[in-house]
């Protein structure tokens, strides 16, 4: 994002250990530690551009990887951008479940139709402002705007949802029906709260067309982290992509069209970060 801040973030980190007891401390980047876990696979050296797409942030870094023992790591260059997994299931709340909770509709003042405030559904999208609703004047509009509005049952709907905080389980129900559309071409969109019900047909066409956006920000992500490695494409020899959103099969062909599906790699997308670390610590170790 525009307030990023790389130190801060290492120093919380740090801070958060040594108050748990754990005094020794080596801290490694993300893509770093996937790196590490696709290069275990790796028998010779390799110049690897590693996509890590987190639920907020997706990093794409190139490393150069000489096989050991020990294994060298030279980071080559590096860009990301801060939007993964959750700008994904904006796009699906956006398209499919706003519009039944009142965005598009109208309401009236003195006889003069207006749209009901979209601003109020770019909040409700997004699990981390939802919570700014529940504030009594934001509810008050609401309700203000539901008695002149064109289906006020939509917009009590809403309130009720907000009111009851029931975002975690439509957050849920959304990120269900993403994953689903990386295994078939459609799917559906359940979702059920105190007298609404959903029940949406959800096509993988229409939700790539909707976060063409997103691709298109990683794309220009890619050709940053490739300037600052000053390497065309072809220097690359494997792309590694781990990280939910990977899974998705619009980001996994962007990759695919780039460098060739031949170069293009995945496994363990939940967890190699994690293993990642455990490689770099347990060769700290070893030295």
């Amino acid at each position: 994002g525009e307030t990023a801040d790389d130190a801060l973030g290492e120093a919380r980190l740090r801070d958060g250990f040594r108050a748990a007891g754990q005094g020794r401390i080596q801290v490694a980047l993300e893509p770093e530690a996937a790196g590490h876990r696709f290069a275990s696979t790796l028998d010779g050296a390799a110049t690897v551009l590693v996509g890590d797409f987190g639920g907020g942030t997706s990093d794409f870094s190139i490393l150069r990887f000489e096989p050991g023992p020990p294994r060298r790591v030279a980071p080559l260059g590096h860009a990301g951008v801060g939007i993964a997994g959750d700008a994904l299931d904006y796009r699906i709340i956006d398209h499919v479940v706003s519009p039944r909770f009142g965005k598009g509709t109208s309401y009236q003042i003195m006889g003069k139709d207006l749209p009901v405030p979209p601003g109020w559904y770019a909040n409700f999208a997004r699990w981390h402002r939802l919570s700014l609703m529940r504030a009594p004047r934001t509810l008050r509009e609401i309700e203000e705007v539901a008695r002149t509005a064109d289906h006020p049952e939509r917009l009590h709907h809403l309130i009720r949802f907000i009111e009851e905080e029931a975002g975690y389980a439509l957050y849920q129900a959304v990120s269900g029906a993403k994953a689903a559309l990386s295994r078939a071409p459609s799917t559906t969109l359940r979702f059920e709260h105190e007298g609404f019900r959903l029940e949406e047909e959800v096509a993988r066409a229409d939700f790539e067309r909707w976060i063409a956006p997103e691709l298109a920000q990683f794309e220009a992500a890619v050709d940053r982290a490739l300037a600052d490695a000053g390497l065309r494409e072809g220097e690359v020899d494997r792309v590694f992509l781990t990280g939910g959103t990977s899974l998705v099969p619009a980001v996994r062909h962007l990759f695919e069209r780039r460098f060739g599906p031949e170069r293009v790699a995945g496994g363990s997308e939940f967890v190699s970060v994690a293993e990642g670390l455990a490689l770099i610590g347990a060769e700290a170790q070893d030295r």
